[in-house]
């Protein structure tokens, strides 16, 4: 039975080779435990346990020590909001017990470990959400599904815009992702300005619901539930200021007849008119969250949030590796293209090794033109932009 649920793990995003220890019987008995809950009166209690590297690294909390006798009580001791079972590395340690709830992803995700491990949360509606620092898998009535990671994502998009705030960045993803992705089966689409003032033509012609007053931000921990409840009430999109602020809601985004030409409909409604969105509004990053939970970022008139972005410095570093015969032979090559068609830039990966180069092309992302072509290793393109401050 442990052996198919390692695999059954394994196969779903749980790294279970990540420390060797993770592999072992007691952690795939408490896995075991998570998955299959006890009910009692018909209903499924929360539930948490977290596998440390090193107890000292978790933060705030305060360590009650048991004995593996007393883990049947520990088990119906720990909720999964305040209270987890502990174990260092695979062995059973007793309860860690927060100063404050764990009650969101984001606080999940924040209480991890920094050494690494394993930790995971049932819910009393039976999801259990499994967190190993780089990766979020949900177990859902026999469903399985990981959430992209935001560091990997903030990357993905970091690399598409230059200077972008990375901070603010990984708010609104987080917020995106960790609050919104799924609530209630609620869709909302943020528009993310990146310069001041630049969402001034909309706030006049819109007349959207003006926030501006309320002084709300997605940096303020405090805000995150009231915006959340804020966005299941209203329809049309959300702009955010620079600094993460919100300064409308309501705004029904219109797109212009040369990008409705260039980009074809992409999922519903709501995405079409995101990513055609984006194509006009070129100072701005759009955030698009489906009522079923994916989250997908358009910028340029392109999905950037799962293009599969690998910089060619790191892809040679890589091959070098690979390939140590070839070592010498190996270079690579970054720089921007225009596309003729649309006039949207690209940012160009190269990578070239003597001996095993080929023909390629790329195409523009947005509008799918002709706009570079090479002999090499590997190919690859990306929507970019540079945005121009004034001050």
């Amino acid at each position: 039975m442990q052996e198919y649920l390692q695999q059954e793990l394994t196969s779903n995003g749980v790294n279970m080779r990540k420390q060797y220890w993770l592999q072992s019987p007691s952690v795939l008995s408490e896995i075991e435990h998570t998955l299959i809950p006890e009910t009692h009166e018909g209903k499924i209690n929360s539930y948490g346990a977290i596998f440390a590297e090193h107890i000292e690294d978790l933060e705030d909390v305060e360590v009650m020590p048991l004995e593996s006798d007393d883990l049947p009580l520990a088990r119906k001791l720990a909720d999964g909001e305040q209270t987890f079972l502990i174990y260092d590395k695979n062995r059973f340690a007793g309860l860690v017990n927060f100063k404050s709830y764990i009650t969101t992803e984001i606080q999940l995700i924040r209480s991890f470990p920094i050494s690494g491990g394993l930790m995971f949360h049932r819910s009393s509606a039976g999801i259990t959400k499994f967190f190993q620092g780089d990766s979020l898998t949900i177990h859902d009535n026999r469903r399985w599904f990981t959430k992209p990671n935001v560091k990997t994502a903030a990357w993905k998009v970091s690399q598409c815009v230059a200077d972008i705030d990375k901070g603010i960045l990984n708010r609104i993803l987080e917020f995106a992702f960790h609050f919104m992705s799924p609530t209630d089966r609620v869709g909302a689409t943020l528009v993310w300005c990146l310069k001041h003032d630049c969402a001034d033509p909309i706030l006049d012609a819109a007349q959207p619901e003006d926030l501006r007053d309320l002084d709300l931000s997605l940096s303020n921990d405090s805000h995150t539930k009231m915006i959340c409840h804020l966005l299941s009430h209203v329809d049309g999109a959300t702009f955010l200021d620079p600094d993460g602020k919100l300064l409308c809601t309501g705004v029904q985004l219109k797109y212009t007849e040369l990008s409705r030409s260039l980009i074809p409909e992409f999922k519903g409604t709501r995405h079409t008119s995101s990513v055609r969105f984006s194509y006009d509004f070129d100072d701005a990053l759009v955030v698009t969250i489906s009522e079923d939970g994916p989250v997908t970022v358009f910028s340029n008139g392109a999905n950037i949030a799962d293009l599969q972005i690998y910089s060619a410095h790191k892809k040679a570093r890589l091959l070098r590796e690979e390939i140590p015969e070839k070592r010498e032979n190996i270079k690579s090559n970054s720089f921007t293209v225009d596309c003729r068609i649309c006039s949207k830039q690209s940012m160009i990966e190269q990578v070239l090794i003597e001996g095993l180069n080929k023909p390629h092309a790329l195409f523009c992302p947005v509008c799918k033109s002709p706009i570079y072509s090479a002999v090499c290793y590997s190919l690859e393109g990306r929507p970019f932009k540079q945005i121009k401050y004034r001050f």
